[in-house]
């Protein structure tokens, strides 16, 4: 369902990969399910690539000498499965960014993790029934080399007979729920960790508040968020947020009021509200 031909390595937000690079000549196209894309030069079709995702690819290269890389290019029915398809892959410190692969819009999403001796790239096109998938990989020795290669080749991708879409507005608020929760994650386990170390009254107090106050702006943040792409909101993880930060600062409160019968309630109320945290993220991730 996916193949993968990938643009010169570039993270700038809204670049245009354009055909800059020539390939080498007498590059080869292949045309498989309705995709069409120009081979890089020493490449060629294979219907073998144990490096690819679980997948059925419509195109499956490698290059013809050795099996250390090799991408996959197909389409999905969901847009919203091949979005969890890539994230579920990419480091959590990296972002897609949007790029033009030749005439087409796609999203590029840097730094998967393949199997743990590879390294990825995959491109996401939205089309009117769903996405077309674009997935490359190498051997870490041979990523620099042979990602750039897949990164040539996928500025020939063409798609026959489904209209491929712009990327929707709603893409920019799935990106800034992303971005949110990374925050809100980080901020979170560190306070967390603050907490669970803390000894004395007035540090339990200090943890607290400080995630008291995560959570507040965790759910400020998402407030300014639109809905997303189905239409959901955002409107119950962000009450999640608000009763959570109530939570800890009630537990600040009983902390330095020095009770340890207020401190266990408080404690307790933490737990359940962390919970239904935790449930509102793992849908909100999801969505």
């Amino acid at each position: 369902m996916q193949a993968g031909l990938a643009v010169a390595a570039s993270a700038l937000v809204g670049i245009t990969i354009g055909r800059a690079m020539e390939l080498d000549a007498g590059p080869v196209s292949v045309t498989r399910s309705g995709l069409t894309v120009q081979l890089p030069p020493g490449w060629e079709e294979s219907t073998s690539d144990p490096g690819r995702p679980a997948i059925s690819p419509a195109i499956a290269a490698v290059p013809s000498e050795g099996r250390s890389a090799g991408f996959v290019a197909g389409k999905l029915s969901s847009q919203a499965a091949a979005v969890r398809m890539l994230e579920g892959v990419q480091r959590a410190d990296d972002r897609r960014t949007p790029v033009r692969l030749g005439g087409l819009n796609a999203w590029r999403y840097a730094g998967l993790r393949q199997p743990p001796h590879l390294s990825g790239t995959g491109y996401l096109v939205p089309t009117r029934g769903g996405a077309v998938l674009v997935i490359c990989h190498a051997s870490k020795d041979e990523a620099r080399l042979r990602l750039a290669e897949c990164d040539r080749a996928a500025t020939t991708l063409v798609v026959h007979g489904v209209k491929a879409r712009r990327l929707p507005s709603v893409g920019r608020s799935r990106e800034r729920l992303i971005r949110v929760i990374a925050s809100f994650r980080d901020s979170r386990s560190g306070g967390r960790r603050r907490l669970a170390a803390a000894e004395e009254a007035a540090g339990q107090a200090e943890a607290a508040t400080f995630l008291q106050r995560s959570h507040d702006r965790a759910a400020r943040s998402l407030e300014r968020i639109s809905p997303l792409a189905d239409g959901r909101s955002l409107g119950n993880l962000s009450a999640a947020l608000r009763a959570a930060a109530a939570a800890y600062g009630r537990l600040a409160r009983a902390a330095t009021m020095s009770s340890s019968v207020a401190y266990t309630q408080a404690s307790r109320a933490v737990v359940r509200e962390d919970e239904a945290v935790r449930r509102e993220l793992t849908r909100a991730s999801g969505a």
